[in-house]
């Protein structure tokens, strides 16, 4: 691909983290299963500080 900032808005949108819908609808109908959504989050979030940085540097943007 030959437009780097088209691939890095790309890499961003599918690399960072989507599931924070999922623990408004567990509070919501599911009480039990908000810890379990929160940690979830929490921990895709951790993982994507240090796989995007990663991606992008092997990708060639970063």
């Amino acid at each position: 691909m030959t437009n780097s900032i088209l691939l890095a808005v790309a890499l961003c949108a599918l690399a960072t983290p989507s599931g924070n819908m999922l623990a408004m609808l567990a509070a919501l109908y599911n009480k039990d299963s908000f810890l379990l959504a929160t940690e979830g989050i929490s921990l895709t979030t951790a993982v994507s500080v240090v796989t995007m940085p990663l991606v992008a540097w092997i990708v060639g943007i970063g």
